[in-house]
């Protein structure tokens, strides 16, 4: 029988039996060294234990770090591929053990949905295998996290208008996390050279050290990378003979010039077999800023690198390099939001033309069709979405593999026909457990039922399964909100801030929470400065804000029941978000307004997700804390019936999270079975 080892320093005793506890809980079997024999040498058992384990966790602290016992304990799992590790106090683990991933339990308190056990239990289940299926000969080195497909434009669209929804309350509802599955990392090779950079001291430091960040994030996320390639034998005609020596299939080079008071990195991307260069981007930050700027350039390379790995998944069907250049660019625009839907359906419709037999080319059109077919006229959109179903289907005739496929067919059906949708997104769960974004679209269904709290347990595991994402973390950070897990949304909000300083959901994001919270000085400076922030702001909508931010500071009633008017009148006029409209209106307490505004936008003849702008409102924003003026008048049931969720909910026998709210002053389901 194969166990778990757990290495600690003495002080830290308390938090190792947390640890032991968990991985118990979790089916392991556990050794530590309060299982010593009496008889034998303390050496002699710690040897042989470590050997004969299926995985090692050593929790690190600062005092563990000066422990001759822990590091020579750390040093042997290394060796023998079995090392996941973790921090008791945010310390990081000394050199060399610092290269590696470490999760973090400063603020655990023996929970099984903190992200970060989380993370330990994914670690423990790939070198190991799952809980009881653990092979007790297997000493082979563990792969690392898997690799990932990209996040595709239709998550990204949809996942932009969750963003809209960033509130904070103070319920805390535990969270059921879905297993992990082991898989295999990718067998592609990526070279990474050294950014070229003028001899100074200050920038060989920074480039160092952002050389050293892109392997490490590319380890974190179970890319292959191989480090320090020699730039001179890949700066020259002999590239593709120098990648075939080492064995990469791409070359990451890039330069970095100390500009001013600025820092700029160029990044490219290469196909090592044809020297054709598939990618580049150029990034920009103050000089004092230079951390942070490694770590956006890292988490951006990763992010495209999944995308050119797409192109050598097995059945993935032949690309040429032009076509895979293309494909990255559209990927790349969807991660981001930095274009509209339109660029990424002309993307890839080219992708489909120039290389037929690839499955992702026709998914990504799927995707695309689907959400190209929003604002538009009766007849184009008929016209797309059977454009849609037919690239998924073909898809997933040329793979079926294809999980994005069933993605893509879940976003032709109306919202509202939630079963249908479900059985979808579950056909694709049972093709790529661990794609996260299935887990993305799962978690979104959830969220539209009102089972929130079931939705942020696959929320937390899109984002273990791709924690670079910015579309996966605005996924959590309103489902953490919902659910009161403060501390964990506000880490992930400055994360985001940290990681993506220029997307447009990223400043939206900000400026949500500022609302929300009632920092209206905060959201007024942000106004004022929308010129120059990644977004825009149409006039009639940035003076609406200006009046209802003023009224709100001002604490004036009067002010701020004629704001909400103006923007009700706005929003019936097209000119302001409608669901947020609502959602404002019920957060201030204009709960007439807002039951007006939703029994237009949510009537039985309108089906919002397909004829709303494409940066409006969530799915479900009546379930975020804003709504919940909304949730407590009776009213809301009726609202509900209309939308269809009633019925919905009385057929599954799944009934929303906030029916179980002992302070609602009406019987939920009494009321829904009128």
């Amino acid at each position: 029988m194969g166990y778990i080892f757990v290495s600690y320093h003495r002080p830290d005793a308390s938090k190792a039996r947390r640890i032991v506890s968990g991985l118990t809980a979790a089916g392991y079997e556990v050794w530590w060294d309060q299982n010593l024999p009496a008889h034998r040498t303390y050496h002699e058992v710690i040897d042989e234990r470590l050997k004969g384990s299926q995985a090692v966790v050593v929790l690190w602290s600062k005092l563990a770090g000066q422990s001759d016992w822990v590091r020579a304990e750390a040093d042997m799992a290394r060796t023998l591929g079995k090392l996941v590790q973790a921090s008791a106090d945010a310390e990081l683990p000394p050199m060399p053990f610092n290269q590696i991933q470490c999760a973090r339990l400063q603020d655990w308190n023996g929970s099984a949905d903190h992200p970060d056990w989380i993370k330990v239990l994914d670690g423990v289940r790939v070198v190991s295998g799952p809980a009881g299926e653990r092979d007790s000969t297997r000493t082979s080195a563990a792969p690392p996290r898997r690799w990932l497909t990209p996040t595709n434009a239709a998550l990204t669209f949809s996942l932009m208008l969750i963003a809209g929804g960033l509130y904070w309350n103070n319920a805390r509802v535990p969270a059921v996390v879905p297993q992990n599955v082991a898989t295999e990392p990718s067998a592609e090779r990526v070279a990474v050279l050294e950014f070229a950079a003028p001899a100074e001291p200050s920038l060989e430091a920074f480039v160092r050290g952002l050389a050293d960040r892109i392997v490490d994030s590319m380890s974190t996320n179970g890319l292959q990378a191989i480090p320090n390639a020699n730039g001179n034998d890949f700066r020259n005609a002999s590239l593709t003979a120098a990648a075939s020596r080492i064995g990469a299939s791409f070359v990451l080079d890039g330069s970095v010039r100390d500009e001013a008071d600025s820092l700029r990195v160029n990044a490219h991307i290469i196909d090592a077999g044809t020297n054709v260069r598939l990618w580049s981007n150029e990034f920009r930050r103050a000089s004092n800023e230079s951390a942070a700027l490694e770590e956006q350039v890292a988490t951006h390379v990763v992010d495209v690198l999944r995308c050119a790995l797409v192109s050598r998944r097995p059945n993935a069907g032949a690309i040429d390099p032009q076509t895979l250049a293309i494909f990255m660019r559209a990927c790349d625009v969807a991660q981001r939001f930095d274009g509209a839907p339109e660029e990424i359906y002309e993307s890839a419709r080219q992708v489909t033309v120039r290389a037929p037999e690839f499955s992702r080319g026709w998914s990504m059109l799927a995707i695309a069709s689907a959400f190209a077919s929003r604002n538009v006229s009766p007849e184009r959109r008929k016209s797309l979405l059977v454009q849609a179903r037919a690239a998924a289907e073909k898809a997933r005739a040329l793979d079926p593999t294809n999980a994005e496929s069933e993605l893509a067919l879940s976003l032709v059906l109306p919202q509202r026909d939630w079963r249908a949708r479900q059985a979808l997104v579950q056909r694709a769960m049972e093709i790529d457990p661990n794609s996260s974004e299935v887990n993305l679209v799962q978690g979104t269904l959830l969220a539209e039922v009102g089972r929130m709290s079931e939705a942020l347990a696959f929320f937390r595991r899109a984002v273990a399964l791709d924690p670079l994402s910015p579309i996966n973390a605005s996924a959590l950070i309103p489902a953490l909100a919902a659910t009161g897990n403060l501390i964990e949304g506000r880490e992930a909000a400055e994360r985001m801030q940290r990681l993506w300083p220029d997307s447009p959901s990223i400043w939206f994001n900000r400026f949500n929470r500022a609302v929300a919270s009632g920092r209206a000085e905060v959201a007024l400076a942000m106004l004022d400065a929308v010129d120059s922030a990644p977004t825009t702001m149409e006039a009639p909508m940035r003076a609406a804000w200006r009046q209802f931010l003023v009224a709100l500071r001002d604490g004036n009633k009067d002010t701020l029941h004629a704001a909400i008017e103006n923007i009700a009148l706005l929003a019936r006029n097209g000119q302001f978000d409608m669901s947020r409209a609502i959602s404002q209106s019920s957060q201030v307490g204009e709960v007439d307004i807002a039951y007006a505004l939703a029994d237009a936008y949510f009537g039985p003849a309108v089906d919002p997700v397909f004829a709303e702008p494409i940066s409006g409102a969530s799915r479900y924003s009546l379930f975020l804390p804003p709504g919940e003026a909304l949730r407590r008048d009776v009213r809301f049931m009726g609202l509900m019936k209309r939308r269809g969720l009633v019925a919905y909910w009385k057929e599954t026998g799944k009934w929303p999270d906030f029916c179980a709210d002992p302070s609602l002053p009406y019987d939920c389901q009494a009321e829904g079975m009128k």
